[in-house]
């Protein structure tokens, strides 16, 4: 076995913090409810999809860990069926009425924890022609993904957010003199990458570098997203610290949440193995 193999069993673990929680992702989901249904004229990832899979109309599609569903959505127009998953049941009933709303009859959501998911039950059981899980704390270890893996019949896409500089840690950082760093997973993808060659298959790579993601995010979310990141740097008193923070940089009780990102995907046909 190699380095990056004993690598991949020692640290792509389950994540812990509070983006693994759904309560946190439910309070969001309206604020991703609003995000527009990607096209594969502007949305490099769909256009990656769309151009490797060349879809027929009759495919079966798994979105894991799906959000409010505008991926789910965009490639029901494109496959036979789509299944979106995901743990926050507020994300799912967004996803529901967003779907209703497109028309995207072939388009259904499921509450379910990956992590957790029984892949044997009937709705997994004959796996899928087509997998995705783009930017999703439900490929959070190296069984997490091998699981996605074991039900894909065709084409699978994992897509990892691997540099990230976000407004709020850049800001908060200036406030209390300490640096900030979103924790994003730069060695993800490599960890991908060597568990789909370790099981015989020929992994490709696809990058977006300097996406830029704009948006305001309500000042009492964001009270609770600093407020934890000050606790768990150890700072004394992070409630009234975060607080003063928010105080500082809301604007008609919202905070600007934007950020720009570099993305990975690791992709890969079930069907090719050495």
């Amino acid at each position: 076995m190699s380095r990056l193999s004993d690598a991949v069993e020692t640290k792509w673990s389950p994540m812990r913090g509070p983006g693994c929680d759904p309560r946190m992702w439910d309070k969001g989901s309206a604020r991703f409810a609003e995000h527009p249904i990607p096209e594969t004229g502007t949305d490099d990832f769909l256009r990656l999809v769309s151009k490797t899979v060349r879809f027929k109309g009759d495919e079966s599609v798994l979105d894991v860990g799906c959000g409010a569903g505008q991926y789910s959505i965009a490639l029901s127009h494109l496959a036979g069926k789509v299944l979106g998953t995901d743990f926050s049941e507020s994300m799912v009933a967004h996803a529901r009425m967003l779907a209703e709303r497109e028309g995207a009859v072939n388009a259904s959501f499921a509450k379910s924890d990956w992590r957790t998911q029984d892949v044997s039950m009937s709705d997994y059981a004959n796996g899928f022609d087509v997998t995705i899980a783009h930017c999703t704390p439900a490929i959070d270890s190296a069984d997490s993904f091998r699981k996605l893996v074991s039900i894909t019949r065709g084409w699978g896409f994992a897509t990892f957010c691997t540099r990230r500089v976000d407004v709020i840690d850049r800001h908060l950082g200036d406030f209390i003199g300490k640096e900030f760093r979103n924790a994003h997973g730069a060695d993800l993808p490599a960890y991908a990458f060597q568990v789909l060659w370790d099981m015989g298959m020929y992994p490709l790579m696809h990058y977006e570098r300097d996406v830029v993601t704009t948006g305001r995010m309500p000042s009492a979310e964001a009270l609770d997203r600093v407020r934890g990141m000050l606790a768990r740097s150890g700072e004394d008193d992070p409630d009234a610290l975060a607080r003063r923070f928010v105080d500082s940089v809301s604007e008609n009780g919202e905070v600007d949440s934007g950020f720009r990102s570099d993305f990975t995907t690791v992709y890969w046909d079930s069907r090719s193995k050495a």
